[in-house]
């Protein structure tokens, strides 16, 4: 099995059961799968071929899950681009990933100019008024996916049977690309098997079955969309599609997953504090939730305990893992978390092996002594798209096993062999000659009462701390009350000297806080 068998298979197995939840109509696996034999058909009548790059440019939506199956049907790359970014932003990943044919919306596939970034582009499939593309080859959407008949079958294809593309599963599968918050952007490319290695743990971690609901709550181009696209299809089971708009105005999106009986959230801890303060909890009926599923950021313990009174029973399972190596490690809390101490990101996943190491040295440190994680695991990526100084910089060298890859996290195992994350090794600062973890002093700061999110970082001058906060709706902001809180927490070196309060933090593109952004302002100096 690859990754391009997902749709097909399900449709196999349940083709009247219910597979997206859109906006007037539920596909049930049988219509998803229909509909991207046909793209996929489209796709390879025009010239793609097996290994060619397949922008997906496109709000997030029932559009966005077929085209991606779809383009995994006929052998080529999934590259999805950020619909919200600035058209500079999207014109270099398309001048990197060099893509054969876009799929998308026309007013965003304007924004690409594809007459100078990718000339020789085969075919455009789009929804809107395809007359502003400027391609070779423009077909419209809905001539493709609704009224394609004639097509299937007429290239060797069937609904059933693909469209008779051989894939191998370590044949290349999709790129995603970091969001640029830590430097220039790069592309990490995962095979059909690391892809595929995701799904079938992450379906085994989470107790994943058909009648399970996935209120598909992340960008397509982050690498947490990887559960709804390939595990929830692997398993049989259902996700609930959200429009951009409803993404960010908490109280919409909680009354469109109450009334589609969501089981699963997966999301940032920044959306989820977007919830719990926006979010009318009080109104709706999460009867039928059973896990919230979270990671890409520390999640401050209050605020776990306050989204969990409105959640009664529901598990919060912490879940870690670069974009490169997928998830690897979860830890689940079933009862609310008792003080302020950071929580586990947990064990590793079936198949994972781990190590803790000095940063400068890579020898494994002492138990309980802090380090860098190093990970081993058949969900690693293959490597960075055409970025093999990247790739000799995170790869240590393993005969016996996939490689180590280098996460440039800094974590400890506790006495029950628990991690936990300590920050980013790329995140320390010296102040007055002492080391300091920046996300460290954050951690501790969310946890102050009534701080939603916090963010440190230096001074202009370096020798001090600063930091900016956003208070819960109903806090009251008292500088002095929170630094005399944080002065019995952390060392005199690493309490900020000044602590503002901003009435929201700016996010990247995939939804967690726009760290660089605010540090720099913190700074005085451009981000």
């Amino acid at each position: 099995m690859t990754l391009s068998c997902l749709v097909s298979d399900a449709a196999r197995r349940a083709p009247d059961a219910p597979a997206l939840f859109g906006w007037g109509e539920v596909l049930t696996w049988a219509d998803v799968d229909e509909r991207t034999t046909r793209l996929a058909v489209a796709l390879v009548e025009a010239g793609v071929s097996p290994g060619d790059r397949v922008a997906v440019a496109r709000n997030k939506g029932v559009e966005s899950f077929l085209a991606v199956h779809a383009i995994l049907r006929a052998g080529a790359v999934v590259v999805p681009l950020d619909p919200l970014a600035p058209g500079a932003a999207l014109q270099a990943l398309v001048r990197d990933a060099e893509p054969s044919a876009v799929l998308g919306d026309a007013s965003i596939i304007a924004k690409l100019d594809l007459a100078t970034t990718a000339p020789d582009l085969r075919v455009v499939i789009a929804t809107g008024d395809c007359s502003s593309v400027e391609a070779a080859s423009v077909e419209a959407w809905d001539d493709v996916v609704m009224h394609g008949n004639d097509r299937v079958g007429g290239a060797g294809a069937s609904i059933w049977g693909g469209v008779g593309v051989d894939v191998d599963l370590d044949d290349p599968a999709y790129i995603i690309y970091s969001s640029g918050s830590t430097g220039r952007p790069k592309g990490i490319l995962h095979t059909h098997r690391s892809g595929l290695a995701y799904a079938q743990l992450a379906v085994a971690e989470y107790g994943i079955v058909p009648s399970d609901r996935l209120a598909a709550m992340t960008p397509l181009h982050f690498d947490m969309s990887t559960l709804e696209l390939y595990a929830m299809p692997l398993a049989g089971a259902a996700s609930i599609m959200f429009t951009e708009a409803e993404l960010r105005f908490p109280a919409t999106f909680t009354e469109r997953s109450a009334a589609h009986g969501a089981t699963l959230w997966y999301a940032v801890p920044f959306m989820l504090g977007q919830i719990l303060d926006r979010g009318a909890m009080d109104a709706r009926d999460h009867s039928a939730m059973r896990a919230v599923l979270y990671g890409g950021e520390v999640y401050a313990p209050d605020s776990m305990r306050r989204l969990m009174a409105h959640l009664p029973g529901v598990s919060f399972v912490n879940v870690y893992g670069p974009a490169e190596v997928n998830a690897i490690t979860n830890h689940t809390i079933v009862d609310p978390p008792v003080g302020d101490d950071d929580l586990p990101i947990g064990r590793p996943w079936a198949g994972v092996d781990l190590r803790i190491v000095d940063p400068d040295t890579l020898d494994d440190v002492a138990a309980g002594e802090p380090g860098e994680l190093l990970a081993s695991a058949p969900t690693r990526m293959r490597g960075y798209w055409r970025r093999p100084d990247l790739d000799a910089a995170c790869t240590v060298p393993r005969p016996d096993g996939p490689d180590w890859y280098r996460t440039g996290d800094l974590v400890v195992a506790d006495a029950d062999g628990l991690l936990h994350f300590l920050g980013r090794r790329d995140h320390q600062v010296k102040v007055r000659g002492v080391r300091i973890e920046l996300e460290g002093i954050e951690s501790v700061l969310t946890g102050a009462p009534g701080v939603l999110h916090a963010v440190v970082g230096p001074t202009d001058d370096g020798t001090e701390l600063a930091a900016a906060v956003v208070m819960a709706a109903d806090a009251e902001f008292d500088e002095r009350s929170l630094r005399r809180w944080l002065a019995g927490r952390v060392s005199a070196a690493a309490l900020p000297s000044t602590i503002a309060r901003l009435d929201a933090m700016p996010t990247t593109a995939s939804g967690k806080i726009d760290r660089t952004r605010v540090r720099a302002e913190l700074t005085g100096t451009p981000a």
